[in-house]
């Protein structure tokens, strides 16, 4: 029953398509950018950062940032931007 909701769901909903844009997430601190929609594995460098390379051909195509908000000393006005499109 589940499966046939969300693929009824899936067959609907309408792709919107890739927007390759910074997004912070308050409740992990985090910050991701995917710059490139290929599929990948995540490297972790170290306590803050993770690299994400293409399986295709293991180019870089995205990062993630972890402590985000301590790193910035918790002033998170830098990150308040909304692009023009967004309200």
């Amino acid at each position: 029953m589940l499966i046939d909701d969300l693929q009824a769901y899936l067959d609907q909903a309408k792709h919107k398509g890739f927007t390759p844009r910074p997004r912070y997430y308050e409740l992990g601190d985090y910050l991701t950018y995917l710059w490139k929609a290929d599929r990948c594995i995540a490297t972790r460098v170290d306590n803050h950062l993770t690299l994400y390379h293409s399986i295709e051909d293991e180019s870089l195509v995205g990062l993630k940032i972890s402590g985000v908000a301590e790193s910035l000393g918790h002033d998170m006005d830098i990150l308040a931007y909304k692009p023009p499109h967004t309200k």
